[in-house]
């Protein structure tokens, strides 16, 4: 039996689980082109700089939210960073920001814990796919 990628102290008689995310960031290019496309001639490379920027303050405040049940907060990105995921063509990062609404909704206080740090994940490999 191989372990792979499961560090030695995860093999120990006394782990019960060792969970590995696997997110993978669905990428839709038409819908980036569509968005960037409406933007003024010139204005795409401010355009997507000013949206990195946001995406990368939005991940890191909707992360710092959740863990101080600051909720109107964490409502507010999860709000932005769907739109920031529509517009760039990241459809699995809208998805995982319609989670976490999904959570508030329903006052699911565990679910909200996971599905904000999947949020942040994946809000992490969107900014590797667009260069931050």
């Amino acid at each position: 039996m191989t372990h792979g990628h499961v560090p030695s102290f995860a093999r120990s008689a006394r782990t019960v689980a060792w969970l590995a995310p696997r997110d993978r960031l669905a990428r839709d290019d038409e819908q980036r082109a569509r968005h960037l496309g409406l933007q003024a001639a010139g204005t795409d490379v401010r355009t997507l700089a000013a949206t990195r920027e946001e995406l990368a303050h939005r991940i890191a405040t909707a992360s710092r939210a959740a863990s101080e049940s600051a909720f109107d907060e964490v409502e507010t990105c999860a709000r932005r960073l769907r739109r920031i995921g529509l517009d760039l063509g990241f459809p699995t990062l809208a998805a995982a920001a319609d989670n976490v609404l999904d959570c508030m909704t329903h006052a699911d206080g565990a679910a909200l814990g996971a599905t904000v740090a999947r949020l942040h994940r994946l809000g992490v490999l969107a900014l590797q796919d667009i260069g931050g």
